[in-house]
């Protein structure tokens, strides 16, 4: 996946304009999912920096996205739109569908990704016509009279929530220095060099495994990842346990011969 940061509000803003201009004429039902593929989704995750057209020549087990990705399905073969790759292995599905069809309510297309990313195991695919954009839980097993809303964890359309407010935010350096400044010496009580590595572990497991949620009730509550509720927490492996397995590993390779 490459960095195309540079080009991206312009290139974004053409295909806003452009849908929404046009926006009558694309959701009559002439205009197909092959069209929005080409014409909008391609763009769209191609400003987002991956390769979608595989320009850089990649071999098939190495390209960012594959197109109709065949997986099997209750014995039969079935083929995502796209597949979304880093090194070869999948990391999300994307189902494309003509802007005729309503995705936020529409309950087949949404069981139907489902229904492939959590046979590939896959935790979240997302569901597009480019005009509405759908993000799934795929951990959860689909039901087929299951609602579009089931499981889903993001929607928004292309133009909710315009950016009113950074184009025109200047903020001073002298902040960000303010911080960085506090974490060297001498403002700063901690010598990171010689940190033991057991306070990085027990970061991740005070703070990084959490996640602030904002409820219906606009209420904040700190709450363990989706991922640490799985595993029945987070459990940082002490040093000295991490030495005597790698020492037992060694010595049992050497004693026969590996």
């Amino acid at each position: 996946m490459s960095n195309n940061q540079s080009t991206t509000p312009s290139l974004l803003t053409e295909l806003v304009d452009r849908f929404r201009f046009n926006i009558d004429s694309y959701k009559n039902g002439h205009y197909n999912e092959t069209q929005v593929r080409k014409e909008f989704i391609d763009p769209f995750f191609e400003v987002m920096g991956w390769d979608v057209s595989n320009k850089k020549g990649y071999a098939e087990a190495y390209k960012d996205v594959i197109h109709e990705d065949a997986i099997k399905i209750g014995g039969a073969t079935k083929a995502p739109d796209y597949s979304f790759r880093i090194g070869g292995k999948r990391i999300f599905f994307l189902e494309a569908k003509k802007p005729s069809i309503n995705i936020k309510n529409a309950i087949h297309p949404a069981y139907q990704l489902r229904r492939y990313a959590w046979t590939a195991k896959l935790p979240l695919s997302i569901l597009t016509d480019f005009e509405e954009f759908a993000v799934y839980d795929c951990r959860v097993q689909p039901v087929k009279t299951d609602q579009a809303s089931h499981s889903r964890i993001l929607y928004l359309t292309y133009d909710q929530s315009p950016d009113q407010l950074t184009p025109d935010l200047n903020i001073d350096d002298r902040p960000l220095k303010e911080i960085f400044k506090q974490l060297y010496y001498p403002d700063c009580p901690y010598e990171f060099s010689v940190l033991p590595s057991d306070i990085l572990g027990q970061v991740y497991e005070k703070f990084l495994g959490k996640v602030i949620r904002l409820t219906s009730k606009n209420k904040v509550v700190l709450e363990d990842k989706p991922e640490v509720r799985k595993a029945g927490g987070v459990f940082y492996t002490p040093t000295y346990i991490v030495t005597f397995i790698v020492q037992q590993t060694i010595e049992t390779c050497i004693r026969i011969g590996l």
